[in-house]
């Protein structure tokens, strides 16, 4: 899991690098969070309420022009 997020923030870095190079291209942040409260009654009568993630989301996107006819872009 560790490898996983160093090669995210690495690629994340090369990404805006290459974007902001370049006068025709952007990167924009998206992302979606989802967030779920659960509140239990307990037999002792207390209660229990937690918040967990169900789902959330997050990447890059942007788009570079390379020459008049063509346009790279990534999703990340």
């Amino acid at each position: 899991m560790k490898k996983s997020l160093i090669a995210i923030a690495v690629s994340s870095v090369v990404f805006t690098s290459i974007a902001q190079a370049s006068d025709d291209s952007y990167v924009d942040a998206y992302g979606n969070i989802q967030l779920v409260y659960h509140n239990s009654d307990l037999s002792d009568g207390g209660s229990e309420s937690e918040i967990t993630d169900n789902g959330s989301t997050f990447g890059f996107k942007g788009e570079s022009r390379i020459n008049n006819d063509l346009t790279g872009f990534f999703k990340y």
